[in-house]
């Protein structure tokens, strides 16, 4: 049985050339060493070993960075949006419904703060709908909201092996802060609000600057998302998209796959879907 052993003398871009690295082949049985074969580092190259990781290792190619959204992603503050949505309808005599939730889920606010409008007989200004709801929701975050199964593990395991995350949310900034506020703001290295950027979700805006912050290829990067309106963010900003829906249904494609959970996935299944995206999962 055969070990590849790969040892850098400095860092490397790619296998080939293999400037200042050295390719030793360890046969298991004999003990013997020899440098590798052109045909040797070929495969490795196909099998996307021998690539800078930027950790100083080699290692198998991955993502350039990974980007997860917040609400009903990172954490399950969608009941408390439910209820602060009630809470901001009831006064003006319209129940909100399970329905109403669904056709705002994901947002972006302004367009809820105009269905809330409508809704409740135009009797205040979409605006004035919009803000109350901020203030609302973001009175319920300060409190401990809990986070969504596996998503602050997945988190912190890709972090240790050199990925580059960042949060991305259409929220306003004073909700992700005090989301950030219960979830420790050192767990991202800095997250995009939908104040940060012009145009937020469902426009791809938020995550080209994710992208652009963490010096990443967005076209090589992994967003996780689980509203229409984020997954077309993702969809439209070119990058591969790992959906966690929740109400509502996504189909597969060459870049999108669906879960149920983030706790189906770790680093290494990550690696692998980089490699192959049709994976099993």
């Amino acid at each position: 049985m055969l070990h590849l052993v790969l040892i850098t003398i400095r860092p490397v871009q790619a296998v080939q050339p293999l400037h200042g690295t050295v390719l030793v082949v360890v046969d298991q049985a004999t003990h013997g060493q020899q440098r590798a074969t052109d045909r040797d580092i070929q495969m490795l190259g196909r099998l996307g070993v021998g690539q800078d990781r930027g950790d100083g290792l080699l290692g198998a190619s991955d993502f350039d960075a990974v980007f997860f959204d917040m609400d009903g992603l990172m954490v399950d503050s969608e009941p408390e949006w439910l209820q602060s949505e009630i809470e901001v309808t009831r006064p003006y005599g319209y129940t909100w419904l399970d329905e109403d939730q669904i056709a705002c889920l994901g947002g972006p606010l302004s367009r809820v703060g105009e269905y809330m409008h409508e809704k409740c007989g135009r009797v205040e200004t979409p605006q004035y709908f919009t803000q109350k709801l901020i203030d609302t929701q973001a009175a319920k975050m300060r409190g401990n909201t809990p986070t969504m199964p596996g998503a602050v593990e997945l988190v912190r395991e890709l972090q240790s092996h050199g990925v580059k995350t960042a949060l991305v949310s259409a929220s306003p900034r004073n909700i992700v802060d005090a989301v950030l506020d219960n979830l420790g703001h050192d767990l991202f290295p800095f997250s995009i609000s939908s104040d940060d950027v012009e145009r937020t979700k469902p426009h791809p805006d938020a995550y080209l600057k994710a992208a652009e912050i963490s010096g990443a290829d967005i076209n090589n990067s992994l967003i996780f998302e689980d509203s229409l309106t984020g997954m077309k963010a993702a969809t439209s900003s070119g990058a591969f998209l790992i959906a966690v829906p929740h109400l509502v249904s996504i189909d597969e494609s060459a870049k999108v796959r669906v879960i149920k959970s983030l706790k189906q996935l770790s680093f290494e299944k990550i690696s692998q879907l980089h490699t192959d995206f049709a994976v099993s999962i």
